[in-house]
């Protein structure tokens, strides 16, 4: 590479437009890493510890959150101290540190991404197929299919680390040595990347198109026809209404949130923009496929008054306490009702206020 090209490319890193979007990027990061942490933290120990969140549905949760918390606690930090003066050039100087780092988001974005849509799917067979779902879908065979998402979506990015990349350390311009476009091969992201998760993303809408079709006839259905059911059956019905619910808005906010980074690969391709026209677009993409990983858990909260339960317990108890209180909302949530929950959050606060007394005296 000649010393005109270098120069170019170190101009393209340094326009103000550039410097904004990547300052822009370490305040919003700022605040993303501990919200992403906190709020996923709080699904995966909801789901390990309440008795009442062990089916197939919640198994996939568990991995989607798993995913978004690397995200935030890895991922995000990482990116951030790419746009650091400080500790930017040590990373690009590193080649296994720097493939570290793309690897990283391809592993979370890709394992986030597969997981939503075997959720949809999932969701779309229990509703669908509602006297079939549960011997179709155990938690076991459930377990089995997320592992095997997880280990494709770690086998796939792990290729770069193990030889399959154009790091070059002669490149002097240390942007350009470092960079996912560039660095990684170009088939990689077109068969790995870009065609998988372009497809993971198209079946997902069309099932949650589906989906949301069916719901919608179901409660019309349900609206004149509720008098024949049971109370167990309108619960059932209710339960599944809430997953699609919850699916769809998921789905969602993922389009939202993801799709621009997605687009990013294709304009960069075909170079249909300038190139710091292109770093600027794709670091504020990051930051939208970054908020993406705090999403889950108030999605949860808004949509499920159990989900709600669970993470309002672990919030005002110390995490030593969260086992013990969890199975104690689970026994008192289902005998008295979830309509009873605002007795139950009375008793539990009294509770609280007891043990304090008693610690303190």
């Amino acid at each position: 590479m000649s010393e005109g090209q270098n120069r170019l490319n170190v101009d393209i890193y340094n326009t103000p437009e550039v410097k904004l979007s990547h300052y822009v990027s370490i305040i919003v990061g700022i605040f993303i890493i501990p919200l992403g942490i906190l709020s996923n933290i709080l699904v995966i120990c909801g789901i390990l510890l309440y008795p009442g969140f062990y089916n197939s549905s919640n198994i996939i949760k568990l991995a989607i959150a798993v995913f978004d918390v690397l995200m935030a606690a890895m991922c995000v930090p990482l990116f951030l101290l790419c746009y650091t003066d400080a500790t930017m050039d040590y990373i690009a100087e590193n080649k296994h540190l720097c493939l570290w780092k793309l690897v990283n988001g391809l592993v979370c974005y890709a394992g986030a991404l597969y997981g939503l849509m075997l959720m949809s799917i999932d969701r779309y067979l229990a509703i669908k197929f509602p006297l079939k779902y549960h011997m179709w879908i155990t938690v076991n065979r459930t377990i089995y299919v997320t592992v095997g998402v997880v280990a494709y979506s770690m086998a796939t990015a792990a290729f770069p680390m193990f030889g399959w990349n154009n790091y070059n350390a002669t490149i002097t311009n240390l942007n350009e040595r470092c960079n996912f476009y560039n660095t990684l091969p170009k088939p990689l992201l077109t068969w790995f990347f870009m065609i998988p998760n372009i497809t993971a993303i198209l079946i997902s809408i069309a099932v949650n198109i589906h989906i949301a079709v069916i719901a919608f006839r179901q409660m019309r259905s349900f609206k004149h026809q509720s008098y024949l059911w049971t109370d167990e059956q309108k619960e059932e019905f209710k339960a599944r209404l809430s997953g699609v619910k919850i699916t769809l808005s998921l789905m969602c906010l993922f389009i939202i949130f993801t799709m621009p980074y997605i687009c990013v690969l294709p304009l960069r391709l075909f170079k249909v923009f300038s190139e710091h026209v292109l770093e600027v677009i794709k670091t504020y993409t990051i930051i939208l496929l970054a908020l993406n990983s705090v999403m889950n858990g108030p999605v949860y909260a808004a949509i499920t008054k159990e989900y709600r339960l669970v993470f309002w317990v672990m919030l005002v108890n110390p995490p030593w306490k969260w086992k013990r209180r969890l199975r104690k909302l689970y026994q008192g949530t289902h005998s008295l009702g979830m309509e009873d929950t605002n007795t139950f959050q009375t008793q539990e606060r009294n509770s609280r206020l007891l043990e304090n007394n008693s610690v303190s005296i």
